[in-house]
């Protein structure tokens, strides 16, 4: 399990470091629609799993490369 995590934290932080450079400002308007869909999960006393998908998968789509 532990390599999972490890190889998960590779993959998402080139993730976000490629999102940062190139990400459109339509991209960055989703991934800070996603962020709020998670506090607003967590806030309702929701465990916000579906939420954090949706923002994890905002960032990967930013990346450009489909």
């Amino acid at each position: 399990m532990l390599q999972i995590v490890e190889v998960r934290r590779a993959m998402e932080g080139e993730a976000a470091d490629l999102a940062a450079a190139r990400a459109a400002p339509g991209d960055v308007a989703r991934m800070r629609q996603a962020r709020d869909a998670i506090d607003a999960a967590v806030a309702s006393r929701g465990d916000g799993v579906d939420e954090d998908l949706a923002f994890h998968r905002s960032i990967a789509e930013s990346t450009g490369t489909r």
